[in-house]
């Protein structure tokens, strides 16, 4: 075997021995979400992640992230996931994003009032040229 290879299964055995003894901190603490933030800032090696978290859906995460987030309640921590790019403990938090439902409620609710481009009533059907942010092209 040759010895970078070597290096690099150690390496990655350290790695997952890490994240599995935070994990075991975390589904051990009385606060784990307090902690999870602490832990994240001083063991995460993601520099591109944003204060607040991702906001993603459907195709914007590889697949073994965006599967093991949708899997989780929120604020339930998974267990550890193993991506392309590490191995991964993840904190599922609220959605800001309106679901389906909701974007169609408030879309219908908006089709009541008369049009602001034609005076007239959608009546549950796109107007030309009418849509709420969010709600283009939702056909129900």
């Amino acid at each position: 075997m040759m010895q970078g290879v070597l290096c690099l299964r150690t390496k990655l055995h350290r790695k997952k021995a890490q994240a599995e003894d935070l994990l075991s901190q975390l589904r051990s603490s009385d606060d784990p979400q307090t902690l999870f933030d602490q832990l994240m800032a001083e063991y995460n090696e993601d520099t591109g992640e944003p204060s607040e978290g991702y906001t993603f859906g459907p195709g914007e995460m590889v697949d073994e992230f965006y599967e093991g987030t949708a899997a989780l309640e929120e604020y339930e921590i998974s267990d550890l996931v193993e991506s392309q790019f590490g191995y991964h403990i993840i904190m599922r938090l609220p959605s800001e994003i309106p679901t389906v439902e909701e974007t169609k409620e408030a879309y219908a609710l908006n089709c009541l009032a008369p049009c602001s481009r034609n005076g007239n009533q959608c009546k549950g059907r796109i107007c030309p040229g009418h849509h709420t942010d969010g709600a283009r092209g939702i056909l129900y």
